[in-house]
């Protein structure tokens, strides 16, 4: 791999010295905001920043010993070693456990169930100009014994507090075309984002053009990875470089749909990236 120096990333001095893959797949994904010169512009200032990296706090590090924990309410709670990451210890942070039998509070302000009972948001009347409120729902529960792997849990047998901040895996019981390219994918290359390497994977990342799935990302590196501009050197260029999935051959299921909604796009600036 070539760095620069002292292991810093090798910027890149303009657009044309991105490898062609990256160039055309930036082009595209930016041409409503940008012309060619001001994404010129773009890379050969950000690329002299330091290497693209997940914020801190979106990072979890190592998820190796990760459980999933049964609950006396019916559904299971995620423990990574000595900390349960549902469980209420006010704002911001994770509960610490010094029992492993103990009664954890939950809290959550959302429309959902924990005793069987719906709760839903409430409505604004006709006039009532405080808008709709949340209903605030508390509960306790006590962890079992029973222990399992997270990525074996189905979504509608996790518990919901924090369930969308991207902490638990991607369900690996899916019988779709998507769940076992996911499975896959974990079973060859680990559970872990590819491109940062201390969040969880969670989307089954593919080049756009050609279809092929390019590895497992979690959701900041899916949505931002493409705008890297380092040639080499850095966590993200090295993906995209030498996606670790491209030997596999895989095309995502998606891959037709890209192309109906780049349509107006294709249609506007007259070239089918598509047909490359």
């Amino acid at each position: 791999m070539t760095t620069g120096t002292a292991g810093e990333p090798v910027p890149a001095g303009s657009l044309e010295e991105l490898p062609e893959h990256r160039r055309e797949v930036m082009l595209w994904r930016w041409a409503w905001l940008y012309d060619y010169d001001d994404l010129d512009e773009h890379v050969r200032l950000d690329s002299r920043r330091p290497a693209c990296r997940v914020p801190d706090f979106l990072s979890r590090g190592d998820w190796s010993d990760a459980l999933a924990v049964g609950g006396n309410d019916g559904r299971y709670h995620l423990r990574l070693g000595r900390t349960l990451l549902c469980g209420d210890a006010g704002p911001f942070t994770d509960y610490r456990l010094d029992d492993d039998r103990e009664d954890v509070p939950h809290h959550r302000w959302v429309h959902w169930w924990t005793d069987g009972t719906r709760y839903r948001l409430t409505a604004p009347r006709d006039g009532d100009r405080k808008g709709h409120q949340n209903t605030e729902v508390r509960w306790t529960v006590r962890l079992e014994d029973e222990e399992v792997d997270p990525a074996s849990v189905a979504p509608q047998e996790r518990c919901p507090v924090n369930a969308h901040m991207g902490r638990w895996p991607r369900y690996l019981g899916s019988k779709s075309k998507l769940g076992r390219i996911r499975a896959q994918l974990v079973d060859a290359f680990g559970p872990l984002c590819a491109g940062c390497g201390n969040a969880l994977g969670l989307e089954v990342d593919h080049h756009h053009f050609s279809g092929l799935v390019r590895g497992l990302l979690c959701r900041y590196c899916n949505n931002n990875i493409d705008w890297c501009p380092h040639l080499a050197g850095c966590p993200w260029a090295d993906y995209l470089n030498n996606p670790p999935a491209a030997p596999l051959r895989i095309l995502h299921p998606g891959r037709w749909r890209d192309r109906r909604e780049d349509q107006r796009k294709i249609d506007h600036f007259g070239h089918n990236p598509y047909d490359g």
